[in-house]
């Protein structure tokens, strides 16, 4: 996608998901807003963040979950994103809440980051990675801009194991999905695993949870919290068809 989509984009994005631009579970007498909320939440206890450390949100929109972990963590975050107008955006909503001595935002392509070597204690992307072209790359860049020991969490939309490309059902979802969410490379729980495991750690580790989760559902979105930026990971999913299954769209 370039930026001109995400400008384009942009307001209606803004009005469906707010501030924050992604999905989320609702559960009964719950407000989108708390939904959101909780989306996030757990994310941010998963890098196990300290007060004062230097977090990256990759591909960060408008800066809606780099404000609420900021205030949630007491943490300084930096926002990137190709998109000069969501940046702007990012910043003008930041300064409307006081946030701007711990948040900030910087335009650029997160396949190719400025960041030096080391830069970052944790990092983070909520759907967001997924449109680029190769997991692999983005992924790789991420791992290179952590400091030792730093911490990547990611959520992604991704298709699950039993997706079959052969099946006309599974490729007509697969393409709704792809039209819908705006993703011209929707791929596979194995490719990002392959993605994970040639920079960070052993891809048995995660399979094994993968497949405990994935049930019977052809969508899923995961995180992935690699520890000390080495052999270690966590990786939690849930199927979206829960979601529509239970009218709360």
């Amino acid at each position: 996608m370039t930026p001109r989509f995400y400008t384009r984009v942009n307001d209606a994005f803004e009005y469906l998901w707010g501030p924050s631009m992604h999905g989320c579970r609702l559960s009964t007498n719950e407000s989108f807003k708390q939904a959101i909320a909780r989306h996030e939440y757990p994310l941010a206890l998963c890098l196990k963040l300290e007060s004062g450390q230097r977090v990256l949100d990759v591909g960060c929109g408008v800066g809606g979950p780099a404000r609420e972990i900021a205030r949630f963590a007491d943490v300084k975050v930096a926002g990137i994103n190709i998109c000069e107008h969501q940046i702007e955006r990012a910043k003008r909503l930041t300064d409307q809440g006081d946030l701007s001595t711990q948040v900030g935002f910087v335009k650029g392509d997160f396949m190719s980051m400025k960041f030096e070597d080391n830069s970052f204690d944790p990092a983070y992307a909520i759907e967001a990675t997924c449109y680029t072209p190769s997991l692999c790359d983005v992924y790789s860049e991420v791992y290179r801009v952590l400091k030792p020991g730093g911490t990547f969490a990611v959520h992604e939309i991704l298709m699950t194991a039993i997706y079959d490309a052969n099946n006309p059902e599974h490729r007509r979802y697969h393409q709704i999905i792809a039209e819908g969410c705006g993703i011209s490379n929707l791929t596979t729980i194995h490719s990002a695993i392959e993605a994970v495991k040639d920079y960070i750690l052993p891809s048995y580790k995660v399979s094994k949870f993968c497949r405990s989760y994935s049930n019977n559902s052809l969508l899923y979105k995961m995180i992935i919290a690699v520890l000390h930026k080495e052999l270690q990971a966590l990786l939690y999913c849930f199927k979206m068809s829960q979601l529509w299954d239970q009218n709360y769209v």
